[in-house]
């Protein structure tokens, strides 16, 4: 519904929509790609560039929601997915991993999907079928970081480092005696 309803903004307004704010720079930045406006597209883009990778997630992400609001997509039917692998560098990819807790500013549940993605393989220098371990690892993270959800393709694996990570972090004892 909401792609709908940003597909029609776009449609009606041969290619050019007012920004809500920043968030919709995204946006522009495919639209004008896909237009063949470069110097739009490249000013667009710059906008993007000046923010840390984070940041850059939750402006986009706050423009989503807006727009999924907009539609008539109710707060409890959003869910926040950061993206990881989508568009990014390795080193974006790690630090937004690393930073996923920004976007609880924003106020919706986070889902994590990082299972087997490029990111891990990159960075461990292995093959899709071997990327279990770095899944885990971000998995565990992602828990740490507050995400209420993770998208992984080894569920059984992954719920005993939930379980086992949610003991630890809600265990009572007192380090120092």
């Amino acid at each position: 519904k909401a792609v709908e309803y940003f597909q029609d903004a776009l449609a009606g307004s041969n290619g050019w929509i007012e920004p809500i704010d920043f968030d919709l720079n995204y946006y522009l930045a495919a639209a004008y790609t896909k237009n063949g406006q470069q110097a739009e597209a490249e000013e667009a883009y710059d906008a993007i560039l000046a923010l840390r990778p984070e940041e850059k997630d939750a402006y986009f992400l706050r423009g989503c929601v807006r727009l999924a609001k907009q539609a008539g997509i109710a707060d409890e039917h959003i869910i926040l997915d950061p993206g990881i692998g989508f568009g990014q560098t390795l080193e974006h990819n790690l630090i937004l991993t690393n930073h996923v807790e920004i976007l609880h500013e924003l106020g919706y549940p986070i889902l994590l999907g990082t299972s087997r993605k490029s990111m891990i393989g990159l960075t461990l220098n292995l093959p899709k079928d071997q990327r279990e371990e770095g899944t885990l690892a971000t998995t565990v993270l992602g828990v740490m970081k507050g995400c209420m959800f993770v998208r992984v393709h080894n569920v059984l694996a992954n719920r005993r480092a939930v379980d086992m990570t949610q003991a630890i972090l809600q265990s009572g004892g007192n380090v120092n005696g």
